[in-house]
């Protein structure tokens, strides 16, 4: 299948990437922040670890943009692939590894009576689950469910891409695990942290923490057209 050629193809594109990496850092450049989104978060967490094995040292940062899901975790109908599950972006990724999820699923799948796209598991120093990590806000949800999907998918983009200009726009709250995150239970509503481009300035070195927000229609209509 196409797809499954894409992911492995991402890992093998990452491997590649890592070892550019390493041959800039040998040449005095150090500091890097990757950001993927959907495969190429993956892609981007096998560099990280590519030039941590190669150099000793940890990428600064990794950011995973709603994390490819499908046969990287087990899904309702096809399970996953074991050279893709072995090779998701993790902590191990960079020095802080911070993940949005926006489409994402426990059992991931693109085609399927309500497609998932992302992988909704923990997978970072710092996972944010705008909506609970699923349908997102403004995205349809009608006979064309998977084009809803593709929608919510996408929106982990533009989220990362607003919080660089305006860095307190998506306040969050700490919640105690997926479920928690997914279902908005348990949840203070003390702002933990901020999701996106300043979120490392909230943690922690040696922890993990799980984030939910809530991000209103009228809210993202105005940022979602709002000129960059």
């Amino acid at each position: 299948m196409s797809y499954n050629s894409a992911a492995r193809n991402a890992i093998d594109v990452g491997q590649y990437l890592g070892h550019c990496l390493a041959a800039l850092h040998n040449q005095g450049q150090a500091k890097f922040h990757l950001v993927g989104h959907s495969l190429g978060a993956h892609l981007v967490g096998k560099a990280g670890r590519i030039y941590k094995e190669l150099t000793g040292e940890p990428v600064d940062r990794v950011t995973g943009l709603d994390p490819a899901g499908p046969r990287f975790v087990d899904g309702p109908i096809k399970s996953a692939i074991q050279e893709l599950y072995a090779n998701r972006l993790n902590p191990e990724s960079g020095a802080y590894v911070d993940i949005i999820h926006s489409d994402a699923s426990l059992t991931p799948a693109a085609v399927s009576v309500t497609p998932r796209l992302g992988d909704l598991h923990q997978l970072g120093h710092a996972d944010f689950y705008p909506w609970g990590g699923y349908h997102q806000n403004g995205c349809f949800l009608g006979p064309d469910t998977f084009k809803g999907g593709v929608c919510s998918h996408k929106r982990s983009i533009y989220y990362f891409l607003h919080s660089i200009f305006e860095p307190n726009l998506f306040p969050s709250m700490e919640c105690a695990d997926v479920h928690a995150c997914s279902n908005w239970v348990t949840i203070s509503y003390d702002v933990a942290a901020y999701m996106g481009q300043v979120s490392q300035e909230y943690w922690t070195p040696g922890t993990r923490k799980l984030y939910f927000l809530k991000i209103s229609d009228n809210h993202w209509d105005y940022y979602e057209h709002k000129k960059l």
